[in-house]
């Protein structure tokens, strides 16, 4: 704006100047045009210079109000900002204190809860994979579960199932099996006292009202007040070769060949021949954990990287009629006496119904085949 008054000035002097030569000057009409022209830029840019004044105020001012209101907008948002923290913590400590407070609660709840204690009786001692499996008998109702617990007020047992994290072991028609991880079994000592005698004390039992999340392995103040009330005994359990292999104990029965081993603890009586195909396949859940026995020839065989033998056997004379072995590679010797089991071997499998499986056949079907944990393999 100050550069277009000094243009108004400047051109206000060269107006002056032209004036005085139109005055002075004969050659009027030459002068008069210069004259005129440079009066008109005169007017003009004193135009320019009062609007562009006028607009400069204007520019001002709303410049004033909207940083009069920037500011307070700031103010507003400061004061939202430190009332939004405020709110923040005080929600962050309003939940932190629920959290407590139902923990508070649930502690209660299970310190409160009716549980009934029941004893068990241990019919059968086995070990498999990497498990100690127990099975037996009690008189408590169907769904109770069943604990164990070895040198400490945990539980270490879970229902004995083909894959890990199964859950709690429960009682169905007073029957029940258990699965215990052979690393819950090991000692500070080294298990050196195993190799004397392979002996283990265990406190096996059935509860029934117990909601301790299976998550969650010790003991609730509750159980152990009830156990110390009730007295349930504790139970020794000799460990079977198998798992004294897993926890690296040497004994003379173990140092024994493993078919002679396996041979002297195999009891062909305990499996079922009276449970078909059919049934495993349409009744599942019926019969998991049923101890079969059925015979087939073996149609396919494959070991996968990790070392896992997969046998796929026809069974009833049907080739609709599958049930599959899966056993580590290592057991293939101790379970059928020989180390392979081949395609077209006919053979006689006895072991543990887990449930069923839905396979592909090579022209890409989907079949349903009945899954055998085995325990013992004939080649017939």
């Amino acid at each position: 704006m100050g550069f277009v008054i000094f243009l108004g000035f400047i051109s206000l002097l060269v107006t002056c100047y032209y004036g005085l030569k139109w005055k002075k000057s004969d050659e009027r009409l030459k002068w008069t045009k210069k004259y005129v022209y440079s009066l008109g830029l005169t007017i003009i840019l004193f135009l320019v210079s009062v609007f562009g004044s006028i607009a400069s105020h204007d520019y001002e001012v709303k410049q004033s109000a909207a940083l009069a209101i920037s500011s307070s907008k700031r103010a507003i948002s400061s004061s939202k900002r430190a009332s939004y923290i405020s709110s923040s913590k005080s929600v962050s400590s309003e939940l932190a204190s629920r959290s407590s407070s139902q923990k508070a609660a649930r502690q209660k709840e299970l310190d409160t809860e009716k549980l009934t204690l029941y004893p068990v009786s241990i019919t059968s001692v086995k070990g498999k994979s990497d498990d100690l499996i127990l099975s037996g008998t009690t008189n408590a109702p169907d769904g109770a579960k069943i604990l164990v617990s070895y040198d400490t007020d945990q539980n270490i047992a879970e229902e004995a199932g083909e894959y890990d994290g199964a859950g709690y072991a429960k009682v169905k028609n007073n029957k029940f099996k258990v699965a215990v991880d052979d690393d819950l079994l090991d000692d500070l000592d080294g298990n050196k006292a195993l190799a004397e005698n392979p002996t283990i004390s265990l406190q096996v039992f059935a509860v029934q009202g117990y909601t301790q999340s299976d998550e969650d392995i010790d003991f609730t103040n509750n159980l152990k007040r009830e156990l110390k009330k009730q007295n349930i005994a504790r139970t020794k359990i000799t460990l079977p070769d198998k798992v004294l292999k897993e926890l690296h104990v040497k004994t003379a029965s173990s140092s024994s060949s493993s078919s002679r081993s396996s041979s002297s603890t195999f009891n062909a009586s305990e499996y079922s021949k009276n449970i078909s195909w059919s049934q495993l396949i349409h009744n599942p859940d019926s019969y998991t954990n049923a101890q079969v026995c059925m015979s087939g020839e073996v149609t396919q065989r494959q070991v996968t990287d990790d070392d896992f033998v997969t046998l796929q056997v026809e069974v009833d004379d049907d080739p609709d009629h599958y049930i599959v072995l899966e056993y580590g590679h290592e057991l293939e010797k101790e379970l059928s006496g020989t180390s392979t089991v081949a395609k077209g071997d006919n053979i006689t499998v006895y072991g543990e119904s887990v449930g069923n499986e839905e396979r592909k056949t090579i022209i890409g079907d989907t079949l349903t085949v009945a899954a055998i944990a085995p325990e013992k393999i004939v080649i017939n």
